[in-house]
C-alpha cells in the first residue's frame, strides 16, 4: 500500500473516532479535513493519468481518440 493511501486511512480513522478528534483543536481538524480531500482528488488524477498512460483510459477508445471509425463488415 502506497505512503497516500495510507495517509487517507489514518486521517480518515482519526477523523472518524470522537475520542481521537478530542485531542486535536478546531482548526487542526479543519485542515485535515481540507488535507485529506485533496489527497483523495491528488491519488484519483494520479490513478487516471496511470491508466490512461497504460492504454485504459478514457481517451484511448477508438471513438474518443479520433481513431479509426470505419466499419469493414459492410
Amino acid at each position: 500500500m502506497g505512503l497516500r493511501k495510507k495517509t487517507i486511512k489514518l486521517v480518515t480513522k482519526l477523523l472518524s473516532d470522537d475520542k481521537k478528534r478530542k485531542l486535536y483543536s478546531e482548526a487542526e481538524i479543519k485542515y485535515m479535513e481540507r488535507q485529506l480531500v485533496m489527497e483523495r482528488i491528488q491519488r484519483q488524477r494520479r490513478k487516471e493519468a496511470r491508466r490512461r498512460e497504460k492504454g485504459y483510459g478514457y481517451d484511448s477508445g477508438p471513438l474518443t481518440s479520433g481513431g479509426n471509425t470505419e466499419n469493414f463488415d459492410d
